[in-house]
């Protein structure tokens, strides 16, 4: 039996530019997880590319909590 489309909820992004100040509050997390900053600001290539690799049919996106400019 195949397996059916997925579906992800409540991904993240932050709007570019990202504001300095963030930056520099969330430099330890941001840290500890590679490329996160990539990610989270790519709405195009970068997530098509990781929704496509595994299978994913559809994502609801919401701007990162606690990160609004």
């Amino acid at each position: 039996m195949p397996t059916p489309p997925l579906i992800t909820l409540e991904e993240h992004f932050l709007t570019t530019p990202t504001p300095p100040s963030l930056l520099t509050q969330y430099t330890d997390q941001l840290a500890h997880v590679p490329s996160v900053l990539s990610k989270l600001t790519s709405l195009s290539t970068l997530r098509r590319t990781d929704l496509a690799t595994n299978g994913i049919a559809l994502q609801v996106i919401s701007h990162a909590p606690g990160l609004a400019g």
